[in-house]
């Protein structure tokens, strides 16, 4: 089965309200509508986008934490059987990973770690705007917003 795996990178640039980049090219969206049944994301990435919700709300309740908190519902409610959690087969991925890493004196990212791994253990292809994140690992990845996938 062909399927892929929304980085973080790639789920939030679809936010509303996103200020510090351009808004994602209407072709990444489409592609993204079209095969919405082959995408995942990883209980990794829900952690993150939460934990930057609950911080705007917080710090900065009101109208923009409010258009966010309603859009990341959405998105939950959308994915909410395409969620991948962590595993036994991604955590021993996740070690492995870890360590081949810290072998070439680099030192990864928790997150980055568990998402790679996440992709790996289920044979997924990474959709990301960060590949050089994810270069150390070996996996299959691809910044849609440069190369919309097959």
């Amino acid at each position: 089965m062909i399927g892929y795996l929304l980085d973080t990178d790639v789920l939030s640039a679809f936010a509303p309200g996103k200020t510090d980049k351009p808004p994602p090219a209407a072709a990444v969206a489409e592609w993204l509508r079209r095969n919405h049944q082959l995408l995942f994301v990883s209980a990794v990435t829900v952690l993150e986008v939460e934990a930057g919700v609950l911080k705007l709300g917080r710090t900065q309740p009101g109208k923009r934490h409010d258009l966010l908190a309603a859009w990341f519902s959405s998105i939950l409610f959308h994915y909410q059987d395409r969620v991948l959690p962590l595993d036994l087969s991604g955590a021993r991925t996740a070690a492995d990973l870890a360590d081949r890493a810290r072998a070439k004196g680099a030192n990864p990212e928790f997150p980055d770690v568990i998402i790679a791994a996440t992709a790996i253990s289920r044979q997924l292809t990474l959709l990301t705007r960060n590949l050089r994140h994810f270069r150390l690992f070996g996996i299959e990845a691809v910044d849609p917003f440069r190369n919309l996938p097959g």
